[in-house]
């Protein structure tokens, strides 16, 4: 005796199969086109670096900053700056200074 399949069960074996978990945001994130890193002027940098040193740990920020070849917003608690390394700690996040385009204490 032969099984028929009915419509449904056709139509089944050709569904879409999530077995790749991640795999369409990774696809997605390989078909971006990425941003050229701006340039900060001099002004700019020295501007960064004294909102830098007038942080506290505790200190609520908003930071933008270039990653990956696009740029980025957050908002956290800062927590430190490991200044032989360059970088933040903010929250869970560790930003390289060199990559931050601008940052408010909020």
């Amino acid at each position: 005796m032969v099984h028929r399949m009915s419509r449904e069960e056709r139509a089944k074996q050709f569904m879409p199969f999530g077995a790749l978990k991640g795999y369409p945001e990774a696809l997605e994130a390989k078909t971006k086109t990425p941003v050229p890193r701006r340039a900060l002027s001099e002004e700019m940098l020295s501007e960064l670096d004294r909102r830098l040193s007038e942080l506290e740990p505790g200190d609520m920020v908003q930071v933008c900053w270039y990653d990956r070849g696009e740029y980025r917003d957050m908002t956290g608690i800062f927590a430190r700056r490991e200044e032989s390394a360059g970088r933040l700690r903010i929250g869970e996040n560790v930003i390289a200074v060199r990559d931050i385009c601008g940052l408010e204490r909020m």
